[in-house]
């Protein structure tokens, strides 16, 4: 996967947003990843987004996800697949966390059409993020790259609900471009 293809690409090195004063969102990415973003809605002002529920609420009755941060890892010599984190805000259209569940884990089967010989590593379970119930699945693969080679993927998935909409937080790297340290110090800056 080329990040090159992307809209945007900034260098940034730490990120925090909120959407207003009594509900937030922050999270610290990596020093010296780059941002990069699949389309203008959501654009960075000096490192730091504010929302208010109405303009949120614009933006999730335009689409069914938006992402709102991505950050890819400096390039690596040899290594076929450049580790990235992706911060998607979707709309929850399940009544409990029972059928929210439910519906990860029929999510996670549809890679099965852009991941070859998907594997589930770890299966959609319960966790605590900052105090919030969450669910925690990882996955593995291979993706094709322009060259014709299969770039290992290794792929952890969080999903934290929220009323009507939840954060889906997706780190990806691979076994030659390990960036486990990194997703470990992401997830524990997670505040809302």
């Amino acid at each position: 996967m080329n990040l090159k293809t992307f809209c945007f690409i900034i260098l940034i090195s730490v990120s925090t947003f909120s959407f207003s004063q009594d509900s937030s969102f922050n999270i610290n990415f990596p020093v010296g990843w780059i941002q990069f973003q699949r389309n203008d809605v959501l654009n960075s002002v000096k490192n730091k987004l504010e929302f208010s529920d109405k303009v949120r609420e614009e933006i999730l009755a335009n689409a069914t996800s938006s992402q709102l941060y991505g950050y890819a890892a400096p390039n690596k010599t040899g290594s076929l697949y450049r580790p990235n984190i992706q911060v998607l805000l979707i709309k929850n259209q399940t009544q409990n966390f029972l059928q929210f569940k439910f519906m990860i884990e029929k999510s996670l089967e549809g890679f099965r059409d852009k991941i070859s010989e998907l594997k589930i590593l770890d299966p959609v379970s319960e966790v605590m993020i900052d105090g919030k119930k969450a669910l925690y699945a990882k996955i593995s693969g291979f993706l094709p790259t322009k060259t014709g080679d299969k770039a290992q993927l290794l792929s952890r998935i969080y999903a934290i609900p929220y009323t009507n909409y939840f954060y889906q937080i997706t780190m990806n790297d691979s076994g030659d471009y390990s960036c486990e340290a990194e997703f470990k110090k992401v997830l524990e800056s997670l505040m809302f």
